[in-house]
């Protein structure tokens, strides 16, 4: 194997070490990138849901709850400010039966005690006009489709 002289060497081509071998170059260093799968990005880096978290889920004033409710914001005003497109196309938390309504009252309270903005209650015919159209249901929780 050939020798060559680098300034820095980065291991891990995911999100981070493909962000880190980017500064490095931009500030005029060279850089070698270890990456140990064919192609990079091939871990956790790919199996992001790419969905930003509302923070209805997590136990009230934890640092969670507190995070994916400012993280959801601060992603949604960074990519306004830097011109990344985004959707936010919503999402809808369904109680199936009727026993599972309480759960989804306190799912509700959660995320309203936790700042999440403009969470609420739908109805099952305006769950149904949500595509994909989902089950018929009691109630239904639906969060935000704008920050």
């Amino acid at each position: 194997m050939a020798e060559m002289e680098v300034d820095a060497a980065v291991v891990g081509g995911g999100v981070v070490g493909l962000a880190v071998l980017l500064a490095l170059m931009a500030g005029g260093r060279d850089a070698v990138l270890f990456e140990r799968h064919p192609d990079i990005g091939r871990e956790t880096s790919s199996r992001n849901s790419e969905v930003l978290h509302g923070g209805m889920y997590y136990r009230p004033g934890s640092l969670k709850a507190r995070l994916s409710v400012e993280g959801r914001r601060a992603a949604v005003e960074f990519c306004q400010r830097h011109g990344v497109p985004y959707r936010l196309c919503g999402k809808i938390v369904v109680a199936a039966t009727a026993e599972e309504v309480p759960e989804l009252e306190k799912l509700l309270a959660t995320g309203r005690e936790n700042g999440v903005e403009g969470l609420r209650l739908v109805t099952a015919g305006e769950c149904e006009r949500f595509p994909p159209a989902s089950a018929p249901s009691p109630r239904s929780i639906r969060p935000p489709l704008r920050s």
